[in-house]
């Protein structure tokens, strides 16, 4: 049978990927309801239009500068979500810090919140209204956060993280070898529709960030079954290289915790001999 339609907005991750390399200034990023494709919030030139009904799809990297308004009256008296007056109450949304009528917000949904997740790791479920909470859906697997750039102290402070990026870094070693061997079809299929995670090490997505405990030990899966493949196929294992300090006739590998390799040349060291030469 034919499979599942994308979702209308959807890219192929590595142009998305590439796209959103520039988002420097991490205040976040729109759906472009004309192409489907996601670009920086300041190509947009975005303004906060409470009269916009539905709200524009925007993915919130920060909460800074952006707050709830003190009343409904304060957001024009009407639903964030339909535009229908509010006449008793309204309820707050969490993600859009926005005022939505009973129907748009039923109490029911309850999510992290992206920008929350990045700033403080805080992963707790906060009540949001329907059209966030669709959002986060269609794009909880999509690679849209760079951690290296929304905030890199999250390597040093969540172990796990650290994990995933130690190996992620020792994938992009070994994509090297599996992209230049013919067995590369049935090598990229290890991962699926993850191929983000071979693309760019610093790119996440919401639902990697949500199960990183659980990713951890997929990239450690995958890691160990491309080494396996390097060291058994011939191809890939005539790849290696001598050190370039010692000389010892015998083949290293840049993705091995043994050695170190030049950021710049790509030339492999061990790294007790890297570190004498230092």
């Amino acid at each position: 049978g034919s499979s599942p339609a994308a979702a209308p907005w959807r890219e192929p991750s590595r142009t998305r990927a590439d796209s959103l390399a520039s988002v420097e200034s991490g205040a976040g990023i729109v759906v472009n309801p004309n192409s489907g494709g996601l670009s920086p919030m300041s190509d947009w030139g975005y303004v906060d239009d409470a009269a916009m009904y539905p709200p524009r799809k925007v993915l919130f990297f920060s909460e800074s500068g952006r707050a709830l308004p003190d009343s409904v009256a304060a957001q024009g008296g009407r639903c964030y979500g339909c535009g229908v007056p509010i006449v008793l109450g309204g309820r707050e949304c969490a993600y859009f810090l926005k005022y939505f009528c009973g129907s748009c917000h039923t109490g029911a949904d309850e999510l992290v919140i992206p920008a929350r997740l990045l700033s403080s790791w805080d992963s707790e479920p906060y009540p949001v209204s329907q059209p966030a909470a669709q959002f986060m859906r269609e794009i909880a697997c999509e690679p849209v956060f760079k951690i290296s750039v929304l905030n890199p102290s999250l390597y040093a402070r969540v172990p796990a993280l650290a994990a995933a990026h130690k190996v992620r870094k020792r994938l992009a070693h070994l994509k090297a070898f599996a992209m230049t061997c013919r067995e590369r079809p049935g090598l990229l299929a290890l991962f699926g529709q993850r191929q983000h995670h071979l693309d760019n090490i610093h790119f996440y997505s919401l639902d990697d960030l949500l199960h990183v405990d659980d990713l951890v030990s997929d990239l450690v899966s995958w890691a160990e079954h491309l080494e396996a493949h390097v060291y058994g196929c011939e191809r890939c294992r005539w790849k290696g290289h001598i050190c370039g300090m010692c000389n010892a006739n015998e083949a290293i590998y840049p993705f091995q915790n043994t050695t170190v390799a030049c950021e710049t040349c790509g030339s492999c060291y061990h790294v007790r001999c890297f570190d004498q030469r230092r």
